[in-house]
């Protein structure tokens, strides 16, 4: 294959020139979306039709730094910020109609349910029985208003005990099959409303920072429209139980791996071999994930310290990471560039485990991903501790490695068609 050669290199303007109305460094404001928000000006390209401005927004990630045309920046003056206000004043009362239009139809919906769970009482010739009970009983089962009463409060306890039964093996299904966040919650929710249960109405949750952020995949700007910093906040309802409120979230464990100096590198040469000289990793890797998992295992097995229990918990601990992988390669693990390749392993090896294809580049991408991950599962502070110490010392593992598995050599050339198609 042809080796590609380097994409030219513009040339940006200081931002100076006379057919600019903004200089590098400028504070602006800038559309995002429908709303507005406050931003700096790095570059420009004063050839381009319209004119274009390389924007940073204040208050977020470099990684939302995009250029956009010149009809879409302002500049810093009273009347601007007036008219970013506004436009935040409206999303907000926009946001308050769609609560209160989502609780009515809850409400209604509620209703007809309570309708149609109600039945005719059974017949029964004493008519003082039918009239001493406010609840309907069972078509077909005769019984005293004793009875009845007893009935109501056994199937009260045994809804409440299913439902604890449920939220029970929800948490159990939480550690076992790794997923991302939203699936969790969509699980969750649609566990907790049944044909037997009124649904409730729920408000919509304020989105958490790290499911704001743009994820590994796709180009250096994100699609999504970042969440303005000064919307003012919506009255919500108190949330379901299956939802978590911002306060349990808080009190959660906050997972922090960190990844060691040594291998820091690797993920910045990884990312420009693959964002800036298009190479991509030869697939399937010399090194596969799997491999490496039991070359750490035959490692630790090797030394006398390594008791029978904690061989188990090792054990365990690489399966995890290898379920994790293996789940969150396709969505969370590659770049925009590298998709196209992914279709064409699926198409070749449609029954291969992800990680008996792909090597240690993104294996240490997972790792970068993995503690806002390990957030959403149900491990007490003490077993996540202990997981920890054992992530730690894969890391070590690959550091002392570092020279097998992270070889640059691994990255190869493209054709040209393969980066028109990227693209």
């Amino acid at each position: 294959m042809g080796e590609v050669k380097p994409a030219k290199v513009e040339n940006y303007s200081a931002g100076t020139d006379a057919n600019t109305l903004f200089v590098d460094g400028e504070r602006v404001l800038c559309f995002h979306g429908p709303l507005i928000y406050e931003a700096k000006v790095l570059k420009t390209k004063p050839d381009a039709t319209p004119v274009e401005y390389y924007i940073h927004y204040a208050g977020w990630s470099k990684n939302w730094d995009e250029w956009v045309p010149e009809s879409r920046v302002l500049k810093y003056n009273d009347d601007n910020v007036k008219r970013r206000q506004e436009l935040a004043r409206q999303c907000g009362e926009r946001s308050k109609k769609d609560n209160k239009k989502g609780s009515a139809k809850a409400k209604k919906m509620e209703q007809m349910r309570n309708e149609s769970r109600a039945s005719t009482p059974s017949k029964d010739s004493n008519t003082s029985q039918s009239t001493a009970s406010s609840v309907p009983t069972v078509p077909g089962n005769k019984s005293d208003a004793g009875s009845t009463s007893s009935t109501t409060t056994n199937s009260t306890s045994t809804t409440t005990t299913s439902r604890a039964n449920r939220k029970s093996t929800q948490s159990a299904a939480a550690v076992a099959r790794p997923g991302t966040p939203s699936e969790k919650k969509e699980d969750a929710a649609a566990a907790e409303t049944t044909e037997d249960e009124a649904v409730t109405p729920v408000a919509p949750k304020k989105k958490r920072m790290s499911e704001q952020r743009p994820s590994l995949t796709g180009s250096d700007v994100a699609d999504k429209t970042p969440a303005p910093t000064t919307t003012p906040s919506t009255p919500t309802t108190e949330p379901a139980p299956c939802v978590e409120s911002e306060e349990a979230y808080a009190a959660k464990l906050e997972v922090k791996i960190k990844i060691p100096d040594e291998l820091k590198h690797y993920l910045t040469d990884d990312w420009y071999a693959v964002v800036r000289e298009h190479k991509l990793l030869e697939l399937p890797a010399k090194v596969t994930v799997q491999q490496i998992s039991e070359q750490y295992l035959a490692h630790k097995k090797s030394v006398k310290s390594t008791s029978a229990s904690k061989e188990v918990a090792i054990n365990d601990v690489l399966d995890g990471i290898v379920e994790y992988f293996n789940v969150m390669l396709g969505s969370q693990l590659l770049y925009k560039f590298e998709r196209t390749q992914y279709a064409d392993v699926m198409q070749k090896h449609p029954d291969t485990p992800l990680s008996e294809l792909y090597g240690s580049f993104h294996l240490l991408r997972l790792f970068v991903r993995l503690g806002s991950m390990l957030s959403y599962s149900a491990l007490d502070q003490q077993s996540m501790q202990n997981l920890l110490v054992h992530l730690q010392d894969f890391l070590k593992f690959l550091v002392k490695n570092s020279a097998m598995f992270f070889s640059m050599s691994n990255f190869i050339n493209v054709d040209p068609e393969y980066v028109r198609n990227a693209q």
